[in-house]
């Protein structure tokens, strides 16, 4: 039983630990240049407001909202997420956002350019999960449990045997 759970542990931990990281978080929040870039993975911000000629969106992340509901999966050069297309939801204009616990805010210039970004409890980092190296860690596990566990059976086979010839 002990080494049933153990290969499952191992094959979890195994799964989980063999995947990539193509473009960091910040790489990928970095490669929004425009509101359209922004509008067209995100969809209509959650929320809106102007302070000093600088225009700033907010998308909470932390509740049903058109953000979360979609399961956006954000992917760099060109490739967006198409749900935020036919939502009709309108963005509050506010004088301050509300606080949230997980957050995407986007900061505009009078152009139309994203000067600035923030984000909080999210992570956006595109991976690429690699499955030969998953293959290859299960499989050198799986044949050092199984050979640990020949070891001790052996041993104790050995043992006992050892045991019933000096009696």
């Amino acid at each position: 039983m002990k080494l049933i759970i153990f290969l499952s542990l191992a094959g979890f931990l195994a799964l989980c630990s063999c995947s990539k990281i193509i473009h960091p978080h910040e790489e990928v929040m970095s490669s929004f240049k425009t509101k359209e870039d922004v509008k067209k993975q995100f969809g209509i911000p959650d929320e809106k407001r102007e302070l000093n000629e600088v225009t700033e969106w907010l998308y909470n992340c932390d509740t049903i909202s058109a953000f979360t509901a979609s399961k956006t999966k954000v992917r760099m050069h060109g490739t967006y997420n198409t749900v935020y297309g036919s939502l009709d939801r309108p963005s509050t204009n506010v004088t301050e956002f509300t606080h949230y616990i997980s957050y995407v805010k986007f900061d505009f210039d009078k152009q139309g350019k994203v000067i600035g970004w923030d984000s909080r409890e999210v992570n956006f980092a595109e991976k690429r999960i690699r499955p030969g190296a998953t293959a290859a860690v299960v499989i050198g596990s799986v044949v050092g449990v199984l050979y640990i566990a020949e070891y001790l059976w052996l041993n104790n086979l050995l043992s006992s045997l050892g045991k019933s010839s000096t009696q």
